[in-house]
């Protein structure tokens, strides 16, 4: 079973309620990882041996500020954000499914990458989008961003 890794590269197709701060490019990613060895339940049943890590990264202005991003939603799923600044000029994400090509972003001369590690949220919260949809503050204020692209499919990894 092959599970798709999604790839937006989008400039600045987005709306927001509060536009304090400039988005130059979103990111996003999903990631199969397959166990290598998955271990069985008594009565041989397979416990789970497949993980689905969604992550993503926006490309901002060094001295931008950035929203306190807490909500992101996916594919009728949601998700908890946490934003990680990288110090590093460039950024290996992995290798594009279909072309075989390593995809490697890098910021443009005064700009940083941040990451957006999104963790899945149980069941009961459920989205009713597709699409993606992240939801933060800044000043106090709703921040809510919209970005829209292409699809790009990553290949999995397989785990020890």
């Amino acid at each position: 079973m092959m599970t798709k890794i999604f790839l937006l590269a989008l400039l600045l197709p987005f709306f927001c309620t509060q536009q304090d701060f400039q988005i130059k490019k979103v990111w996003l990613f999903s990631k199969t990882e397959y166990s290598g060895n998955v271990p069985r339940m008594p009565g041989g049943q397979q416990l789970k041996g497949i993980n689905k890590k969604l992550f993503g990264y926006v490309e901002v202005g060094k001295d931008q500020p950035m929203p306190k991003w807490q909500n992101a939603y996916f594919n009728g799923n949601s998700y908890s954000v946490v934003a990680v600044p990288l110090s590093q000029d460039s950024v290996a994400v992995g290798t594009d499914n279909k072309t075989k090509t390593a995809i490697v972003l890098v910021p443009a001369n005064g700009d940083k990458i941040i990451q957006l590690m999104f963790t899945l949220k149980p069941a009961d919260t459920v989205s009713k989008t597709n699409d993606l949809v992240l939801d933060g503050a800044l000043n106090n204020k709703a921040v809510h961003l919209k970005p829209a692209g292409p699809v790009t499919e990553l290949t999995p990894d397989m785990m020890p």
